[in-house]
């Protein structure tokens, strides 16, 4: 499924603010941490998608860099806001163990609306391998439930 982007960069930033501050996006077989992880997840994606739509506009306004690093899961996220620079950073994996290519791309560097597109590719990416995972487990109604709610944060209307 493809996560859109919030209206507009004020948007990403309110919902982005109701996350919790690190996302593991992986299936942790326990229905609270897996819908918790699968939130934060479209709501980073989103917040990416938003930034990436409106990157001239986000670049006027602040600072976007991405932070890799070295020991962390490949499926782990973070997000800080540096209100003394305006800059925004984006954490995750060095991805070490891949490809030189993607290696590249999750360096410590300033994001470029490409890269910015990239990081989002590889959330939603996630977000779909968890919820097929949480479905997998999960008694039928209760599934049922928390996709529809999932779909309303995706901005999803079916």
């Amino acid at each position: 499924m493809y996560l859109k982007p919030y209206s507009d960069i004020e948007s990403a930033i309110k919902y982005w603010n109701l996350k919790t501050d690190e996302v593991k996006i992986k299936c942790h077989n326990n229905i609270y941490k897996d819908e918790r992880a699968l939130i934060d997840a479209a709501v980073l994606c989103r917040f990416l998608r938003t930034f990436e739509e409106n990157y001239e506009e986000a670049k006027r306004k602040y600072n976007i860099i991405h932070i890799g690093h070295t020991f962390w899961d490949y499926t782990t996220w973070q997000m800080k806001y540096k209100r003394n620079t305006y800059t925004i950073e984006i954490h995750s994996s060095y991805f070490a163990s891949q490809p030189e290519y993607i290696t590249w791309h999750f360096g410590n560097q300033s994001c470029s609306r490409g890269d910015i597109g990239t990081y989002a590719n590889f959330i939603n990416s996630y977000f779909d391998d968890l919820l097929k995972q949480f479905k997998s487990y999960m008694p039928h109604d209760r599934y049922d439930a928390i996709y529809k709610n999932l779909m309303g944060i995706c901005g999803v209307t079916y």
